[in-house]
């Protein structure tokens, strides 16, 4: 991974190399078609200018013999018509020059303006000759050779000019070529350098695709872990807030059977206290009856038959009276017997209820405790997962900084590849503007127009 990365290129680059590379193919294509539009005009050039020669030289030829088979006539008048004739052939000639290339005007201009220039040479004849009879024919003859030679002269420089303007464009052509090939050569080197590049580019996109999809499932399980974690809670919330209700309950309720059996033994020590005070005004008024009736009985067994009328009415009164006494012991303590055994039938009750709801709430206390064991055991397994969970995020996170880092470092080293690369397109930018100033100055064609010039004025 860290050789891929190393050799890792931003997507700008790609795309600055691509415009290079289209800016290759243009100049590739400019340079193909300028060299086929080059070689037609040069062959079109070439055929005119034949034909303007070959036909110049025939109107020149005609135009001579014309002269020659001329019988009458003066020097003066046979040396305008030729003056006439020369210069109608360098007007042609120019005419033909400017309608193929501007640059050969001057060229085509020079027979004429050379023909005048040397006309009296040509034309003189010599001191002691007289121009008349034969040796005007004589005259009109050498004339005509020396026109003709002129023709030839000024063909052959022409042609000459023509092969040397030929091989100068062949050189140029050639010159173009070699800059093509080695055009070209710096083109494969660039590709050969940019194709590993390009091969671990699409590497590191790969592993980072497969690291962001890593990075996504990590925080969907982080995710899903949280949202768990938070259920976790809430149910861990609900059943602390039902044991802690239950708790409530339940101290409630302990709290009320403490308070019932409290009442309870305070109402059985009542009615027990009760129960003793009753027992023992029974047995004080038995006691009393016992011995009312005793001391009735021996007052009876005293006095005989004589008094029995008399002491039966005074036992009646003490039975009526004994009678009256135990009614109102039993209407004043009934009621307050009869409350507190109501009392006591009602805490009875109240305790056997409240020990039926106590055993209710152990019974349901058990599940519970059952219940919140099994609560802490999973937010035990809960804490401890969320804790490898975090050990894992952080590993994660370790070792996608360290990813990022190894990127960083190997995409400033293709930067520093990617500048010097740039330097080489410039170099390569510099020699295509150099090539094409070339190509200008030999569309100009300023050396060999300096070149044919001379040779024409030599000859």
């Amino acid at each position: 991974m860290d050789n891929g990365a190393a050799q890792l290129t931003p997507s700008g680059a790609l795309q600055e190399v691509g415009v290079q590379f289209e800016e290759v193919d243009f100049f590739e294509d400019c340079m193909e078609e300028f060299r086929v539009q080059f070689e037609e005009c040069m062959d079109r050039l070439g055929a005119q200018f034949k034909g303007c020669l070959d036909e110049t030289g025939d109107e020149f030829e005609d135009c001579v013999e014309d002269v020659v088979t001329q019988s009458t006539g003066s020097v003066s008048e046979l040396a305008v018509q030729i003056e006439e004739c020369m210069a109608e052939l360098g007007i042609q000639l120019q005419g033909s020059a400017e309608g193929s290339r501007p640059q050969f005007g001057s060229l085509m201009g020079l027979p004429g303006t050379q023909a005048r220039g040397s006309m009296e040479g040509i034309l003189a004849p010599p001191q002691s000759m007289e121009l008349t009879g034969p040796h005007l024919e004589a005259y009109i003859e050498d004339v005509g050779s020396r026109l003709k030679g002129c023709v030839e002269t000024v063909r052959q420089h022409c042609q000459e000019g023509v092969r040397e303007l030929g091989a100068q464009f062949a050189g140029c052509i050639e010159e173009v070529t070699r800059l093509e090939q080695r055009r070209d050569q710096l083109v494969q080197e660039l590709l050969q350098l940019e194709a590993p590049m390009a091969q671990a580019v699409e590497v590191l996109r790969a592993e980072l695709g497969e690291l962001r999809k890593c990075l996504t499932q990590v925080e969907l399980e982080r995710q899903s872990l949280q949202e768990e974690r938070l259920l976790v809670k809430r149910q861990l919330f609900a059943a602390a807030r039902d044991c802690t209700q239950s708790r409530v309950a339940l101290a409630t309720q302990q709290h009320e059977v403490e308070q019932f059996s409290i009442l309870q033994g305070e109402l059985e020590g009542q009615a027990q206290l009760l129960t003793e005070e009753v027992a023992q005004l029974r047995e004080a008024q038995q006691n009393r009856l016992n011995a009312l009736r005793s001391r009735l009985d021996s007052l009876g067994t005293a006095r005989g038959q004589e008094d029995h009328p008399q002491t039966r009415q005074p036992s009646w009164d003490l039975r009526n009276y004994l009678q009256d006494g135990i009614k109102a012991l039993e209407e004043q303590y009934e009621p307050r017997l009869q409350a507190l055994e109501r009392r006591r039938q009602a805490a009875t009750d109240a305790l056997v209820e409240t020990r039926a709801q106590a055993l209710d709430l152990r019974a349901r206390l058990g599940p519970l405790r059952e219940e919140a064991q099994k609560l802490a055991l999973q937010r035990a397994c809960l804490e401890e997962r969320i804790t490898l969970m975090q050990r894992e995020r952080e590993h994660s996170v370790t070792q996608y900084r360290d990813t990022v880092d190894t990127l960083e470092e190997s995409t400033r080293k293709l930067k520093t590849e990617l500048q010097i690369q740039r330097k080489k397109n410039e170099e390569i930018q510099t020699l295509r503007e150099s090539l094409t100033k070339e190509l200008d100055l030999y569309r100009g064609c300023p050396e060999l127009h300096g070149k044919l010039i001379p040779a024409t004025e030599g000859t």
